[in-house]
């Protein structure tokens, strides 16, 4: 997978998370600031993510340069850091970022001020499962991991750190 590849495929899981943290009213509310948070997420891939009639609408050259990239990424973490704004709105308003797949059921397993655990299933055209679990440290540090089963044979590892950085809200950038 190349950079622009993953470039967007990080934004949408962190996304993801970050909207599960504000998307259950019912719940107690993670223990987190608002403001300005950086995040690091440190990405592994294994197996072929990408569904094999994905591939093969690709034309011949097309496909063996993504397999090529998939093999020299193969189980060699990358990581990206970015930085995002989260606000009490959002968070009260279950409307801090979208994940990106409107198609997908969630449902949370547990959640508590320190713990948030969550299962999402997505259809075709890229079928897959995940498992994320965020938990916080303090008020200002969560850790997290997600777990996707993605394609025939994909599985895409994820471990995350996030740190609060300011009570002031910056335009999100990417490291």
């Amino acid at each position: 997978m190349n950079s622009k590849t993953f470039k967007l495929i990080l934004p949408a899981l962190l996304a993801l998370v970050l909207n599960l943290v504000a998307q259950s009213a019912f719940a107690e509310a993670l223990d987190l600031k608002t403001g300005t948070w950086e995040t690091t997420a440190t990405t592994t891939i294994q197996g072929m993510p990408i569904p094999k009639a994905t591939l093969a609408q690709l034309s011949a050259s097309a496909r063996e340069q993504v397999e090529q990239q998939m093999r020299e990424r193969a189980a060699k973490p990358h990581t990206q850091t970015l930085r995002s704004c989260v606000t009490q709105d959002k968070l009260n308003r279950s409307d801090l970022l979208q994940s990106g797949h409107p198609d997908c059921k969630r449902k949370i397993l547990s959640q508590d001020a320190h713990k948030l655990e969550v299962e999402e299933r997505c259809p075709p055209p890229i079928s897959s499962k995940s498992h994320y679990l965020l938990v916080t440290k303090t008020p200002d540090r969560y850790d997290s991991t997600i777990d996707v089963r993605q394609g025939e044979s994909g599985k895409i590892h994820i471990e995350m750190t996030g740190q609060w950085i300011s009570a002031e809200c910056n335009e999100p950038t990417e490291e």
